[in-house]
């Protein structure tokens, strides 16, 4: 699932299904919607000792703690991947976080200046490559 992060915040007097009450941490963001559709607001709650697998730079670090990971390496508008694994019946936990790329890293578009038109048409680069020759940029989806 690809998560837009937001925030995550301790929460006190959480009530569980039993009716019992605890604390733990709430993490809030938009799940990214698949293709057109909209993205939509997402929220679940871990706990301090929950633990998953990091993968940063394409090391993969397990036992990490997942709520140490959002307060320490997101932001909020950072783009994160997390991968779920099935616990049982209908209870999911998550298997792995990582983090796609930050919120000031996110595409943005800038319309070509004319030297920058000229340029292009001059050294004939198309497609991807005339993005990257244009701003000399490095596209958010390569690590």
């Amino acid at each position: 699932m690809w998560f837009i992060f937001d925030s995550i915040e301790l929460k006190h007097d959480l009530v569980s299904r039993a009716g019992r009450t605890f604390t733990g941490y709430v993490l809030k963001g938009e799940r990214k919607g698949y293709n057109t559709d909209p993205n939509t607001p997402y929220e679940k709650i871990l706990f301090e000792n929950t633990a998953t697998t990091v993968i940063e730079k394409g090391i993969e670090r397990p036992n990490c703690s997942i709520v140490q990971f959002f307060q320490k390496a997101c932001s909020p508008g950072d783009i994160v991947i997390m991968k779920f694994v099935r616990r049982g019946g209908n209870m999911w936990d998550i298997a792995s976080v990582e983090k796609l790329g930050e919120s000031r890293d996110l595409p943005t578009y800038e319309p070509l200046t004319e030297e920058q038109e000229k340029a292009l048409k001059s050294q004939g680069v198309k497609g991807s490559e005339a993005a990257l020759a244009a701003t000399g940029g490095t596209p958010a989806w390569v690590r």
